[in-house]
């Protein structure tokens, strides 16, 4: 109170208002300290804008991957090469992929793409533990390093992967192959070149893989596949040429139609049986018809009598529904049920 007193409360105020003027002021200093320490705290542990110090304090520990994200859409061209220069320096991205498959599996892997021109030196190590990532008994992280490796769509990652198709004891060919087609084409002439090198299952799985490219699918392996000696590998050249669509099924596919082995005959069968299954191609419906009165295998009639009578179920369907829509154009067609019927089941309850 003396303080109010010197400070010219002496006069006018009694005791009683002196203290509640200290209370309030008391109040006042702990609220604005309260607020300059949050506001603070707020800008050294959750900060939105680059500054010289966050990078110091970066240096010292990696940024939540969501805080860094912050940080750099606030940041200029500049700004972001000096965070990038201090990620690569400090090994961020390693620290990051441990986030995959977990509660911030998302932003790790925006950070990481965020960051990638920044960590040349570190690119072609951090993609190969992103192809050992996928092999993880947590199928979330496996999934999410795929996710990630199609996002960098990095060339240097086939080799990676094609290695790894190889060892299925190790690796699942279906995460193998989704990380391959981002790449279309390189990834289709990766994998020709790599038929041309195995045989056995690693034929198929190739082939499969080759087949899972579509459009990408250098057609000259299909033709190569179709003339094997091992009857499993033909037959899977026309599974998988029902994948790919070539232009001209029916002539593409002579030679596994004409096979001598039943087997791959009937598989043949089957693939233009399903590139024909919308119905649009006309030539394959003609072809199936003949291939129907002149082979005498089983596998094969029975394939093709499957399509042709779905074939034709189609058309009868849609010859109904186009007499429906006739019939009920008539202006003279029943349009309110009659007799007992509506006697017993009147339309209002």
């Amino acid at each position: 109170m003396d303080i109010f007193a010197k400070a010219g409360f002496g006069t006018g105020f009694d005791e009683s208002t002196i203290l509640w003027l200290s209370i309030i002021l008391v109040i006042v200093v702990a609220l604005l300290v309260g607020f300059l320490g949050a506001h603070f705290y707020k800008m050294r542990h959750n900060p939105s804008k680059y500054s010289p110090a966050l990078i110091k304090r970066w240096a010292k520990k990696t940024p939540h991957p969501e805080t860094l994200l912050k940080v750099w859409l606030a940041s200029n061209d500049e700004e972001k090469a000096k965070i990038g220069e201090l990620a690569a320096n400090m090994g961020w991205a390693d620290k990051y992929m441990e986030f995959l498959g977990g509660e911030n599996s998302s932003a790790a892997s925006v950070a990481i793409v965020s960051l990638w021109n920044n960590l040349q030196v570190s690119q072609a190590d951090i993609l190969k533990e992103l192809v050992e990532a996928t092999a993880s008994t947590n199928t979330a992280k496996s999934m999410a390093s795929v996710a990630l490796l199609k996002k960098l769509a990095d060339e240097r990652t086939i080799p990676l992967l094609l290695v790894a198709l190889l060892q299925r004891e190790k690796y699942l060919p279906a995460r193998i192959c989704e990380a391959l087609l981002p790449f279309g084409e390189a990834a289709g002439r990766a994998l020709a070149a790599l038929f041309d090198k195995v045989s056995g299952e690693d034929a198929l799985l190739v082939l499969d893989s080759l087949g899972q490219m579509g459009k990408y699918c250098p057609l000259h392996v299909l033709v190569q596949a179709m003339h094997s000696q091992d009857i499993a590998v033909r037959q899977r050249a026309a599974v998988n040429t029902a994948l790919v669509n070539p232009q001209n099924p029916v002539t593409f596919m002579e030679p596994l139609l004409n096979d001598k082995e039943p087997k791959v005959r009937a598989a043949a069968t089957a693939a233009l049986a399903e590139i024909g299954g919308d119905g649009e191609h006309q030539e394959i419906i003609l072809e199936l018809k003949k291939i129907y009165e002149r082979d005498q295998d089983w596998q094969v009639k029975s394939t093709c009598q499957a399509f042709l009578s779905r074939w034709e179920d189609g058309i009868m369907a849609d010859i109904a529904v186009d007499e429906a829509h006739m019939w009920l154009k008539d202006e003279e067609v029943q349009t309110k049920p009659r007799g007992t019927f509506a006697e017993r089941y009147p339309e209002d309850k």
